[in-house]
C-alpha cells in the first residue's frame, strides 16, 4: 500500500466503518464504497523519513484534536499551533503540492543560478587575475543547473514540504483567530484531494484572508483576521454547507471523498468542479467532450 497523502485518521471523519464514499472527477462512473486504505495514496510519495516526520510531528498532535472532535469536543487556545502546523503540510503534502513545486523548478532554478553568478562575478572583480578560473566556475554553474532542471522535481517538493520551509505563513496561521464550524443536522461536508481552501492570489495577509479545512462529515475549522475568540462555534446554514462543499470541489483535482451516498452528489460536483471548469476554459465557453462526471449529471443542488 502507498504513502497517504490524506491521513487516514482525517479520512476516518468522513468514513463509516473504515469505508468511504470516493468520486473520481476524471474518470467519471458511479461513487464506490472503498476501504480508507486504498485511498488518498499513492506509491513511494514520500521518503520513509519524510513519512515519519509526518506522522510523529503533525499528524499525531492533530490526532487528539480530531478524536475530541469525534467526541463532540471544540478547541481552545491550546491547539491552534497544532492545527496551524497541520494545516500548513495538508497544503503541501497533496498532489496539488506536488505540482505546485514542480511548476515553480524553473523559476527556483534561474534564481539560484543567477544568484550564484553574481557571486563569482564579485570574486572575479576582487581577485581580476583569476578570469580563467572565473569561466571555469562559471560553466560549472551552467551545468550543474541543467542537471538540476532535468531531474524530477518531486526532490525539491519534499525539501520544501514541511512547515519550517514556511515559517512567516505558519506563524500567520498561528495568529489568526480559528473557529469550528458545523454543519446542520442531516447535511453533509465533502473533503477533496486538496482540502485546504484558501485564496493563494488573496494570500493570508490580507484583512479578508481565510483558510478552511474539513475534518468531519459535519465539521470544518477555519481561520480569519476576525475579532473572536479561539474556537469558537459557528452552526452554518444549509446555504453556507452548499457554498463550502462547492469551494471544496473547485478546489480539488480529482478525487472527492464523503460519508453518504447521496443524489444531489455527483451533478453538485460537475457543476462545481475545476475539471468542469477546465473544460469550459478550453473550449471557451463551446461545447465539448464532457467529462465522466459530467455525463452522470441529471439531480439538481440539495
Amino acid at each position: 500500500m502507498g504513502h497517504h497523502y490524506l491521513p487516514r485518521r482525517l479520512l476516518r471523519g468522513f468514513a463509516q466503518e473504515n469505508r468511504i464514499w470516493t468520486l473520481d472527477m476524471k474518470c467519471g462512473g458511479d461513487p464506490k464504497l472503498l476501504p480508507i486504505a486504498r485511498v488518498a495514496q499513492e506509491p513511494a510519495m514520500y521518503s520513509n523519513e519524510l513519512e515519519d516526520r509526518l506522522n510523529s510531528e503533525y499528524e499525531q498532535p492533530f490526532n487528539v484534536i480530531l478524536d475530541r472532535l469525534g467526541a463532540g469536543g471544540g478547541i481552545g487556545a491550546q491547539d491552534i499551533e497544532a492545527i496551524a502546523r497541520y494545516a500548513m503540510t495538508m497544503l503541501r503534502r497533496v498532489p496539488a503540492g506536488r505540482a505546485r513545486s514542480a511548476k515553480a523548478l524553473p523559476d527556483v532554478a534561474v534564481a539560484v543560478e543567477r544568484e550564484q553568478l553574481r557571486r563569482i562575478d564579485m570574486l572575479e572583480q576582487l581577485v581580476p587575475d583569476e578570469r580563467d578560473l572565473a569561466e571555469k566556475g562559471r560553466a560549472n554553474i551552467s551545468k550543474i543547473m541543467a542537471r538540476i532542471r532535468a531531474q524530477d522535481s518531486d526532490w525539491l517538493w519534499h525539501r520544501t514540504l514541511l512547515p519550517e520551509n514556511f515559517p512567516r505563513l505558519t506563524a500567520a496561521l498561528q495568529q489568526m483567530t480559528w473557529e469550528r464550524w458545523q454543519a446542520p443536522a442531516g447535511r453533509q461536508l465533502l473533503i477533496g484531494d486538496s482540502p485546504v481552501l484558501f485564496n493563494e492570489y488573496l494570500g493570508l495577509g490580507h484583512e479578508k484572508a481565510e483558510l478552511i479545512l474539513p475534518v468531519r462529515s459535519d465539521t470544518a475549522l477555519i481561520a480569519t483576521w476576525r475579532p473572536g475568540h479561539q474556537g469558537q462555534l459557528r452552526k452554518l446554514s444549509v446555504q453556507q454547507t452548499r457554498l463550502l462543499n462547492a469551494r471544496v470541489v473547485a478546489r480539488a483535482d480529482r478525487w472527492i471523498f464523503f460519508e453518504r451516498h447521496e443524489d444531489w452528489i455527483v451533478p453538485f460536483v460537475c457543476k462545481h468542479s475545476k475539471v468542469h471548469d477546465d473544460h469550459v476554459d478550453a473550449t471557451k465557453g463551446k461545447a465539448g467532450v464532457q467529462t465522466g462526471v459530467q455525463r452522470r449529471a441529471r439531480v439538481v443542488d440539495p
